[in-house]
């Protein structure tokens, strides 16, 4: 199967939902930072005046020290919850970008290859059902150019069996059934279901490296 997975260039895909999905994910882990800090600042300060060192000079200087150091984390665990999130949802449109490319290509007819996502996406059984559709696609559209080749022979035939003394209407019966099989042939024409030959001398494109 042909290897099309493209490599890792952009951060983010159809940047508005992704930062959606991002926000619905960084939203949850900063709250949960922040509440941790809290906490851990109340724990602290209830220690202190549980053992009555609350008016001491060591509680006077240690009070702001855990303040800080609670700002602290908190203010380096964030960039990494936004990180997270918008890692997280670029696993998740990543494939769903590619499967909106991938489709438009099969909208203009090209129905060979497979749909394969890059290591570690999310939505993996996206890959299997666009790869199972296009060879479906592929089935049946050869078929019906099998049918088209065989109308084709028919019709040379009754071309071939029509005498020249034939009346009007079976003539021009005849050429409309010719015109309309041309018709489909062009319409098929327009699906492929192999891959371009490549032009002699060009060498074939080694896969992407996996990131």
């Amino acid at each position: 199967m042909l290897d099309n997975r493209p490599p890792r260039k952009e951060l983010l895909s159809l940047a508005r939902p992704q930062l959606k999905i991002a926000a619905l994910v960084a939203t949850p882990l900063i709250l949960a930072c922040v509440a941790v800090s809290v906490l851990q600042t109340y724990f602290f300060l209830s220690t202190i005046k549980a053992t009555d060192i609350l008016q001491s000079t060591l509680a006077r200087e240690m009070i702001p020290l855990a303040i800080q150091v609670a700002l602290v984390i908190l203010l380096l665990m964030a960039p990494v919850c936004i990180c997270a999130a918008v890692w997280v949802s670029h696993r998740i449109v990543g494939p769903l970008r590619r499967m909106a490319n991938d489709l438009l290509k099969v909208g203009e007819g090209r129905l060979w290859g497979g749909f394969v996502l890059r290591d570690g996406d999310d939505l993996v059984f996206i890959g299997d059902s666009m790869t199972q559709m296009k060879a479906d696609l592929r089935e049946r559209v050869g078929a019906i150019k099998g049918q088209q080749a065989r109308l084709e022979a028919a019709l040379r035939r009754i071309e071939a069996a029509l005498p020249a003394s034939a009346p009007g209407d079976a003539v021009a019966a005849a050429q409309e059934l010719k015109d309309a099989v041309g018709e489909m042939g062009k319409r098929l024409d327009a699906f492929q279901l192999e891959p371009p030959p490549r032009p002699a001398g060009v060498e074939a494109t080694p896969p992407p490296v996996k990131l």
